[in-house]
């Protein structure tokens, strides 16, 4: 009793701490196209998964949300990133939203998503997750201290075990019509870039080194450390606990804002990251 109550409030300080950090980048850019990327598309279903900034434009304090903005911009870069010519207009929209709902300057931004879709249903759906991190970093820990968080510590506040296969699911499966499938934070770089980047490493056979090195160029700078630990625990996960034993969970970045050159990202119809930025 007394260990799982002492693991509980371990969890507490670590989520309080990852959103006092997740403020110190914190953004509240407009929707903008160099921040959007196409994550997945299945050419049956017509599901496209993208990821990106908040889709909404600000004036005057005051934010509109932007889906025709948005569905234009999707159209450029599915065709841009997978030479893919869609017709965006008449998709629907579900938005996954990592915009925290404990942040008072995010808070009202969630509340304006939810109550887009509750007034216009007919549009798509709303889906809302907040995305915290984790300040512990599974390689730094060694193996025999991992494993054992692997199998009895829960490690996964942001319940990535069972989202990633969600979405991956919401891309291949039918509705009613194609939908775009938008996940985004503020900033479209760091909540943004642990999920989007752990959907990589489960489905696009990248290695973690691949994903650090596209998630630093789309905004010239590192991820948040708490988004960069958790991505690293759900490269360990998918090595240790489900057998992906190509990941090189063990790779490594300097946090410099600098850009950095790299050799391959997987997805793109382009042979290297030089060419992924170019988009950007």
């Amino acid at each position: 009793f007394h260990i799982l109550k002492k693991k509980k409030m371990i969890q507490k300080l670590i989520i309080l701490l990852c959103i006092i950090l997740s403020l110190i980048h914190l953004s509240k850019q407009s929707i903008s196209k160099t921040r959007m990327h196409v994550v997945d598309y299945n050419a049956t279903t017509g599901n496209l998964l993208l990821r990106g900034n908040f889709p909404g434009v600000e004036k005057d304090g005051k934010w509109t949300l932007e889906w025709a903005l948005l569905k234009q911009y999707a159209q450029v870069v599915a065709y841009e990133e997978r030479n893919v010519s869609i017709d965006t207009s008449s998709m629907l929209i579900h938005d996954i939203s990592f915009v925290n709902s404990i942040l008072p300057k995010e808070s009202s931004l969630v509340k304006l998503e939810e109550a887009y879709f509750h007034d216009h249903p007919e549009a798509g759906s709303f889906t809302h997750w907040n995305i915290i991190g984790t300040l512990v970093n599974a390689t730094y820990i060694g193996r025999d201290l991992r494993n054992y968080w692997l199998k009895h510590f829960y490690w996964d506040v942001d319940k990535l075990e069972s989202r990633i296969p969600w979405i991956h699911s919401l891309v291949h499966s039918f509705s009613s019509k194609p939908t775009i499938i938008y996940m985004h934070c503020m900033a479209g770089t760091d909540r943004t870039g642990e999920v989007a980047g752990s959907y990589y490493l489960q489905y696009d056979d990248w290695s973690y080194l691949d994903v650090l090195k596209f998630d630093y160029s789309i905004s010239h700078r590192p991820i948040e450390i708490n988004a960069e630990y958790m991505l690293n625990w759900y490269c360990w996960y998918l090595y240790t606990n489900l057998g992906y034993h190509s990941l090189d969970c063990k790779g490594w970045l300097p946090r410099s804002s600098k850009l950095l050159s790299s050799s391959s990202t997987p997805f793109m119809q382009t042979d290297s990251l030089s060419a992924a930025i170019q988009l950007v």
